[in-house]
């Protein structure tokens, strides 16, 4: 074949092409985990396990026809894939691993060897891609020894397709090779499973990672530190694809000597001063504080989203540091065990729970938020101050503050004026001239844990009648109602009479009803010692006792 240009000359197309592949491969930027993706067992770090027996059994001769190799994402399985299909091809077989420079070892390098094919399980997922598979592995390979085929994602086949894929892969042609590899081990078919050389693929070691780093900055002229490559593998999560692309991403001006704190820059997240001040702020309730270091992180080019992500993680490692104790591993980066054992005293486990789920829900709220410094602002004085989460967070963080208090004993008595003893008995007496009858029924009305009467509960129920459905609204009827300041409380009759009305959707309907004909707020609420409210032992009864029985109370200090 040529190639005429207008002139009349000529130049033969298959040397065109060449040289247009070349030039393109000199200039084509290589991203640093594919750059320094490993090409022989010994390079392949953090799971020493799995090369061992590979290189064992190709030695030995007694390479098997199926492996699946499953672990987390970026810790080297179809890496180690590749590496196995070089070596049952390669012409001159090292100790177990390939040469490298043989025609084979190049060809599956730059990936021109038809007979090994990598398969995207995701993609190629029906019946018929196996069927093709089948039907194309019972050939000789063309220019190999074997035919590997490798099959990433295996778990994302159909059922169809895995009982498809069962026969040949039990008893295969000798010359095929089947390498499956999967993140997911649990949706693999044990008949799968069965028929397979199973590897398990753990997450890098911290310690490992941090070395490799190094190892690869010094090669590419990046000047990281001891202290900038522990903090890149702790993000790593223990997957070494993930750390060479931080790497990459940190690393984007080479003129800057990545530091930690640097890093951290690079990356959008705090820095490590700044998040152990902020969590202190936290646990002092300082809103200001937190808001003030938010602005300022912000402004230096903070991503908001990862700010209240690392605080999760800090607020996940002092839980568990609580729990267990030294024995912690640190989720989280920019900080150390002795940080975690400072700050510890300062939370109950209860609080980090809560301050746990607090921050969850706000970055799930983010992906969606128009704003996201204001939800992040959101996040972070909810964080200081509990009681303003608006829901069940709320209510436990005032009642627990309040019995803190009680059991303290920290209350301020307003101190009683001095009045005469004549004028002392003078308003007394009309309390003394009341009735037996009217004296016993005081108690009952003013009994605070059952709440009291009202007017309008009879216009209620006619509401009632037409928002709630029958068997509801008959339930309704058949319980005691009465009022408290903020709640309207239900008292069944009887356990069936309760089960009918505690659901969700009664109980709002109800409120709604109640706060329209009171003029106020009102929340439905189940009364009775099994439902729990206001009754019994409950401590916030016991408190508003309290509260009614010493009115010369006149705040907490």
């Amino acid at each position: 074949m040529i190639l005429v240009s207008k002139d009349g000359c000529t130049v033969q197309l298959n040397a065109f092409f060449k040289s247009g592949r070349r030039v393109e491969r000199e200039l084509q930027y290589l991203t640093l985990y594919r750059k320094w993706r490993p090409a022989r067992f010994a390079d392949v770090i953090g799971q020493e396990s799995v090369t061992r027996t590979l290189k064992n059994q190709l030695i030995a001769g007694r390479v098997g026809h199926a492996y699946l190799f499953c672990g987390s994402r970026g810790t080297g399985k179809t890496t180690c894939a590749r590496i196995l299909a070089k070596a049952v091809n390669c012409e001159n077989l090292q100790d177990g691993e390939p040469c490298g420079v043989c025609a084979a070892c190049r060809a599956i390098t730059d990936g021109s060897l038809l007979d090994v094919v990598e398969i995207d399980a995701a993609t190629y997922t029906g019946v018929d891609n196996i069927r093709e598979l089948r039907d194309d592995a019972v050939y000789a390979p063309a220019a190999a020894k074997k035919k590997v085929y490798i099959i990433d994602e295996v778990h994302m086949l159909s059922a169809g397709a895995f009982n498809a894929f069962l026969k040949i892969l039990e008893e295969p042609p000798e010359h095929v090779v089947f390498v499956l590899a999967t993140t997911e081990l649990q949706k693999v078919p044990a008949t799968i499973l069965s028929r397979c050389q199973h590897f398990d693929f753990r997450r890098i070691p911290s310690g490992a990672i941090a070395d490799r780093l190094l190892f690869i900055a010094g090669r590419e002229g990046i000047d990281l530190t001891e202290e900038g490559a522990a903090l890149i593998a702790g993000l790593s999560d223990g997957a070494m694809r993930n750390a060479l692309s931080v790497l990459e991403q940190a690393a984007a001006d080479r003129s800057v000597t990545l530091t930690g704190d640097a890093v951290l820059s690079g990356l959008g997240l705090a820095a490590s001063g700044q998040l152990l001040a902020m969590c202190e702020a936290v646990a002092a309730g300082d809103a200001r504080e937190l808001l003030s270091r938010l602005n300022a992180m912000y402004a230096a080019g903070a991503e908001p989203g990862g700010i209240i992500e690392q605080l999760q993680n800090l607020f996940r490692d002092i839980l568990i540091y609580k729990t267990i104790g030294a024995e912690l591993v640190l989720s989280g980066v920019g900080y150390t065990i002795a940080d975690v054992d400072r700050l510890a005293p300062r939370f109950s486990s209860a609080r980090l729970l809560r301050m746990m789920e607090t921050a969850r829900e706000s970055i799930q709220r983010l992906s969606r938020a128009a704003n996201r410094r204001s939800e992040t602002e959101i996040c972070l004085i909810r964080l200081a101050d509990p009681a303003l989460c608006g829901d069940i967070t709320a209510l436990v963080a005032r009642i627990e503050e309040l019995e803190r208090k009680l059991a303290a004993g920290v209350f301020t008595v307003a101190p009683a004026e001095a009045e005469p003893a004549a004028e002392k008995k003078k308003e007394k007496k009309p309390a003394l001239e009341k009735t037996p009858a009217k004296a016993e029924a005081a108690p009952a009305a003013e009994a605070p844990s059952r709440g009291k009467a009202v007017d309008f509960l009879p216009e209620l129920l006619e509401d009632l009648k037409k928002a709630l459905p029958m068997g509801a609204y008959s339930h309704l009827k058949r319980a005691k109602l009465s009022v408290t300041e903020q709640n309207l409380l239900i008292h069944p009759s009887d356990v069936m009479n309760e089960e009918m009305l505690k659901g969700a959707k009664v109980l709002e309907d109800i409120s709604a009803a109640a706060s329209a004909r009171a003029g106020r707020p009102l929340r439905a609420v189940i009364a009775g010692t099994e439902s729990g409210a206001l009754d019994g032992d409950d401590p916030l009864a016991k408190l508003i006792d309290f509260g009614r029985e010493h009115p010369d109370i006149t705040k907490l200090s």
